[in-house]
């Protein structure tokens, strides 16, 4: 079958997507690429996740996390499946996100990465932003996690 844009979806995440998505992610988790979840970190944070889907199939996935105090959201576990890869489905992710925050009112969207670093500075054009603008839930929690990631961003407003 030849998908066409009108088979493209993005769409939240159902809590029986949950099983399929973390089979998705799972060799990017093993090669430290994203965050190591479990099934109850993202039931906890289901309304977070969107899946994108070609002709109700998932072959990727966005999360965004709002810190509404700081009028911040986090663009997290950005990921296409390996065989889709190319296609624009990644931008379409991240355009989601950043409109998603957009709507909830933020003023700053950003993402934390070891590997991404190209994609997003070079491919999103997000800027390289200091640690500290990160609001201090977030700094404190990837500070603990030890990842050496650093944060791409974008100013919303």
């Amino acid at each position: 079958m030849v998908h066409t844009d009108s088979y493209r979806e993005i769409r939240p995440l159902k809590e029986e997507d949950i099983p399929e998505l973390l089979s998705m992610i799972a060799r990017s988790v093993v090669d430290s690429k994203l965050v190591n979840r479990n099934y109850e970190d993202i039931a906890a944070r289901m309304d977070d996740y969107y899946v994108l889907t070609l002709d109700d199939s998932i072959v990727g996935c966005v999360a965004v996390y709002p810190y509404p105090k700081h009028r911040s959201a986090e663009l997290g576990c950005l990921y296409i499946k390996h065989r889709h890869e190319g296609r624009g489905y990644g931008r379409a992710l991240c355009e989601f996100a950043k409109r998603k925050a957009e709507e909830m009112g933020m003023e700053f969207i950003f993402a934390l990465s070891q590997s991404a670093v190209h994609y997003f500075r070079d491919r999103m054009h997000y800027a390289e932003f200091s640690r500290d603008c990160l609001p201090p839930e977030r700094l404190r929690a990837l500070e603990l996690s030890g990842r050496k990631s650093g944060v791409f961003g974008l100013r919303l407003k």
